[in-house]
């Protein structure tokens, strides 16, 4: 019996300190144009993909958007079944990548976001970054040229779940302890 919570308490342990929880990365975006003014922080997966939209270039899925457009609430991303390929709804075509590769930005393909009932695409037109264009998907739609910027948030690390998992690895030695004590 005592072999047996002994490996018990062992196990647990390790699985408190191999787990890790996914990452994502953050990134604070701002961009300006004729009447049109949009910051906030965009989410990316924390996989790496070297072929985004069928350029080669390496960046990483946007998964996640927050922020505003001309004082409206950016009210969510369109999500990209096809990522790391490109994906159409209407007429906009996106990937929802941010390019790593020089310069930080988005490529050809771009991303797509809601701004209540309106999707907007924030794009490059060209295939390796800058300059860069917003378009209102839906007929008859203009393109805006705009100036984008950048910049990835420092990251913190999440010590909330090594702090769950220790506490049960650390809760299992005790209840060792306390067998071991009643046994004795």
């Amino acid at each position: 019996m005592k072999n047996k919570l002994l490996i018990l308490a062992g196990v647990a342990v390790l699985i408190a300190f191999s787990i890790s929880p996914a990452k994502a990365y953050f990134y604070d975006f701002s961009y300006v144009g004729s009447g049109i003014t949009v910051s906030g922080t965009l989410t990316t997966s924390d996989t790496l993909n070297n072929n985004i939209g069928g350029f080669g270039l390496s960046g990483y899925e946007v998964v996640g958007i927050t922020g505003t457009r001309n004082g409206d609430p950016i009210t969510g991303l369109v999500s990209n079944p096809k990522f790391p390929n490109p994906n159409t709804v209407d007429i906009a075509e996106y990937d929802n990548g941010l390019i790593i590769t020089s310069p930080l930005g988005v490529d050809y393909w771009g991303i797509l976001f809601n701004v209540g009932l309106n999707q907007y695409n924030l794009f490059s037109n060209t295939t390796t970054g800058a300059p860069y264009e917003e378009f209102l998907n839906g007929y008859g739609s203009t393109v805006t040229e705009v100036s984008l910027t950048i910049t990835q948030v420092p990251q913190v690390p999440d010590g909330g779940m090594t702090v769950s998992l220790l506490g049960f690895a650390l809760g299992a030695c005790g209840l060792f302890a306390r067998k071991m004590r009643k046994l004795a």
